[in-house]
């Protein structure tokens, strides 16, 4: 049986990372403190430290893969096998901090980094976007595929408390109730219960 369980309850369907991308840089800090779960447990000692820890991550995965999101400062690279029309690149995990790259990838694999000036983004959408300035040709791939890869940051900013409440609650509650139900049954389903789905719903990324 899982301790630590990674889907949602049946009807909860999670959002899909698209293909070829790829964590360059995890979060240096989860989104919610191990003192922050102690206490919304009224734990006292450190007996259950490590195993609350774990259950703080996968409550950290099951939030960023239920939203659509990420949270804390994380960076990316999505590959592609050539920048899609009409001129404007889509970044998933929003919000979206700084496009850090741009990069075209030959047969041999070496990478040629290409001007930041040929391109701008746009941070303040969501998901983030990537757009060729005027006049700019599109980058061509060395390759027919995976000969384009844009390297990228997101999430709502380095510190624990930059990340929306409504999201840390939902994970401090999440962790929480692994760790108080952790020998039961409805634990290997991975069931999350419908106050923190209410928690989570309304910071899904919106499907176009």
């Amino acid at each position: 049986m899982s301790l630590y369980p990674l889907t949602g309850r049946a009807g909860a369907e999670p959002a899909s990372a698209p293909p070829g991308l790829i964590q360059v840089v995890p979060p240096a800090l989860e989104p919610v403190t191990l003192d922050e779960v102690k206490d919304y447990l009224r734990v006292e000692t450190a007996d259950e430290d490590t195993v609350l820890t774990r259950l703080v991550a996968a409550a950290r995965h099951l939030a960023e893969r239920t939203t659509g999101r990420a949270l804390v400062t994380q960076s990316w690279r999505l590959t592609l096998d050539r920048w899609p029309g009409p001129r404007v690149i889509e970044l998933p995990l929003p919000p979206l901090q700084s496009v850090d790259a741009v990069i075209v990838i030959d047969d041999a694999e070496a990478e040629t980094v290409w001007p930041a000036s040929n391109t701008v983004a746009d941070t303040g959408t969501e998901p983030g976007r990537l757009a060729l300035r005027d006049g700019v040709a599109p980058p061509l791939p060395g390759r027919d595929i995976g000969g384009l890869a844009v390297d990228f940051t997101a999430g709502y900013g380095a510190q624990p408390t930059d990340v929306p409440e409504a999201l840390r609650q939902a994970m401090i509650r999440l962790a929480a109730h692994w760790f108080e139900h952790r020998d039961g049954p409805e634990t290997g389903r991975g069931v999350v219960p419908a106050d923190i789905e209410a928690l989570l719903a309304p910071c899904r990324v919106a499907r176009l």
